[in-house]
């Protein structure tokens, strides 16, 4: 698929999901015991952006990578697996293999061929197992990309859209930040204020702004799943 019939593939997309699902919709509330999990990892560990330069760098809707963001950091939860041929098992955190690892044929947004994409990370460690089985019961599944994000103090992350190949949600830890929602197509903003502990699906295929309107840190669970109306 060339580059053209890529970026067709992808606002195709994007305005399918925009048409057939919620801007937001709130999914429950996170409990102690995984709040505590998720904090301590986040106080044990150092944010960082390699995941995630990596990733945008792939994605045929993005022009500009964010590698100018020195407000925000990302420590990876999930991770991907290499399974390349005549390699032995070696997680990949913040790092990418030079040889092609498995694909996923939803995830087109990776051109030039082979490399990883937000599906190929599911893996997590055994200590994060009651995080996710919460996050299951509450009706997210196919979770991957989960990964802890650390705004700072009255930053912002620039207006953008994530690859409409998977869905996502966020839950708040620690701190809060609004989110805006640019509707420009129906002449209106939507803004959503967080507050920690909620856990809420998002829809990031409308262009979106995240501002940290408090004098410190903001702490937040996200993550890639399915969405399914019966479900969630």
């Amino acid at each position: 698929m060339n580059k053209k019939s890529e970026e067709r593939n992808a606002h195709k997309t994007i305005i399918r999901n925009r048409k057939s699902k919620p801007i937001f919709k709130r999914a429950g509330t996170l409990t102690s015991t995984s709040k505590k999990i998720l904090w301590d990892y986040a106080m044990s560990n150092i944010p960082s952006l390699g995941t995630a330069h990596e990733l945008r760098e792939r994605d045929i809707l993005q022009h500009d990578p964010d590698k100018d963001l020195t407000d925000y950091g990302q420590i990876d939860i999930q991770y991907a697996k290499d399974n390349s041929p005549n390699m032995n098992y070696n997680p990949i955190r913040d790092r990418f293999s030079v040889e092609p690892v498995s694909r996923h044929p939803e995830d087109s947004l990776i051109p030039k061929g082979g490399g990883l994409s937000e599906a190929d990370f599911t893996e997590y460690d055994s200590m994060f197992e009651p995080v996710m089985k919460e996050l299951n019961s509450i009706g997210l599944h196919g979770i991957c990309r989960l990964r802890l994000a650390v705004l700072e103090p009255m930053a912002t992350l620039p207006t953008h859209i994530d690859s409409p190949y998977k869905d996502r949600f966020l839950c708040v830890i620690d701190g809060g930040h609004d989110m805006t929602f640019h509707k420009a197509n129906v002449g209106e903003d939507v803004t959503l204020k967080f507050v920690p502990d909620e856990i809420w699906y998002v829809n990031t295929n409308w262009k979106h702004t995240v501002i940290n309107t408090l004098n410190h840190k903001r702490t937040a669970l996200l993550g890639c799943f399915d969405y399914d109306p019966q479900l969630l």
